[in-house]
């Protein structure tokens, strides 16, 4: 079953996938669960949010790509 902040997730890196940019993040696989709530930025350093998703403290998450180690 998946929840709205995991199709918004696999939503997002589809379409980085698409644009055909250069990649910094590697594959992953698993899981996570959220320990807070807070929001689901698509990148950290510009904050943004698009449909406000936050995570949820408790809900398990896929895990869909890690940063890459610098070069």
């Amino acid at each position: 079953m998946h929840t709205r902040t995991g199709l918004v997730f696999e939503f997002a890196l589809l379409a980085a996938l698409l644009t055909g940019a250069a990649r910094a993040e590697v594959k992953m696989s698993g899981s996570f669960v959220a320990d807070a709530t807070c929001p689901a930025t698509q990148a950290i350093k510009n904050g943004k949010n698009p449909g406000n998703i936050s995570t949820d403290a408790g809900q398990s998450y896929e895990l869909l790509a890690g940063n890459k180690d610098a070069p």
